[in-house]
């Protein structure tokens, strides 16, 4: 599934969460990759592609095939915006602005990669399946092999548990 263009801005100062962890993330989830220079030389680092996007205010790069960030997003190529800029980072302007195209294009923006990863972990295909299973908290705890270990040893039984 192709679900287009995720625009990765700010990530490559970012330390608390890997950037890589969140490329991987959303490539699995069905999203292609968009990046500003700083990030896409990250993620190329990792050996992840990204497409080419100008950073905000400079002209695009034809001979890279850069993309202009704001007509990425304004276009509606960008399906998804994940901009994390730092105090350190002196792109708070740049990124309040970012944040403002996207949302008044409808296009999701993403401010913490910590936000962005756990979205990108949620939208994997290989758990979709299970999101909507419902089960009782004796039931989740039984798939669990500590915990299953522990309600075997305890003396405490479940509600509903014949002893």
């Amino acid at each position: 599934m192709d679900l287009g263009p995720a625009l990765l801005e700010r990530l490559d100062g970012d330390v608390v969460v890997s950037p890589y962890g969140l490329a991987r993330a959303l490539e699995l989830a069905g999203y292609a990759l968009a990046a500003t220079p700083g990030t896409r030389a990250t993620l190329a680092a990792a050996g992840i592609d990204a497409a080419p996007v100008a950073k905000l205010g400079a002209e695009p790069d034809a001979t890279l095939g850069e993309a202009a960030l704001l007509d990425l997003i304004r276009s509606g190529r960008a399906r998804l915006v994940v901009n994390t800029p730092t105090p350190r980072s002196g792109a708070v302007r740049d990124a309040a602005e970012i944040r403002h195209t996207a949302i008044s294009e409808g296009v999701p923006c993403l401010t913490a990669i910590e936000t962005a990863v756990a979205a990108a972990e949620a939208l994997d295909p290989a758990i979709a399946g299970r999101l909507a299973d419902v089960r009782s908290i004796v039931e989740w705890l039984a798939l669990a092999p500590v915990a299953a270990r522990l309600v075997a040893r305890s003396d405490i039984q479940p509600a509903g548990v014949a002893s």
